[in-house]
């Protein structure tokens, strides 16, 4: 007995598997086909289709348009010019004095500040927890201390001030 290939049949008595068995990894029962039904039954599967793009189209209409989502910042940066002046003088006469009047706002985290000579950064951050209206509020007391009390330059750099 002349064998043409590994499965061409049964050897030494074994029995044949089919090849359908062999695909579908269990014992008599085939595996779904989707492809095959969808060939056999084309209306179905046309309007099946049509029914997923409609639906797709129909998501897409009403998802959410928006672009960003709504976030507070609850960082609010200030800077201080004072050209001509020392880090000294920018460091006593106006840093200490802005982070002074800073701690008086509500909800606060903390406040640090940068100096070099003639300029300075000053960054308070509002605590975590903090809603975003009470965030508006505390950064709208800030400003209006700044309005309210705004800092005047010592005599002998006014001149330097004005020139600019």
């Amino acid at each position: 007995m002349m064998s043409k290939g590994p499965f061409s049949g049964p050897k030494n008595g074994s029995p044949s598997i089919s090849d359908d068995r062999l695909s579908s990894g269990t014992s008599g029962r085939q595996r779904f086909n989707l492809s095959r039904w969808a060939i056999g039954h084309p209306s179905i599967a046309r309007f099946l289709f049509g029914l997923i793009i409609l639906s797709g189209v129909f998501g897409l209409m009403n998802m959410g348009q928006k672009e960003d989502p709504d976030f507070t910042f609850r960082v609010m940066v200030i800077q201080a010019l004072w050209p001509g002046a020392s880090i000294e003088d920018m460091q006593n006469q106006v840093v200490n004095k802005i982070e002074r009047k800073l701690q008086e706002t509500p909800h606060l985290d903390f406040v640090r500040s940068y100096s070099r000579a003639g300029s300075t950064i000053i960054t308070l951050q509002v605590k975590g927890d903090t809603n975003a209206q009470q965030v508006a509020d505390a950064f709208y007391q800030v400003r209006k201390k700044g309005r309210r009390h705004p800092l005047r330059a010592p005599v002998r750099h006014r001149r330097a001030l004005l020139q600019r």
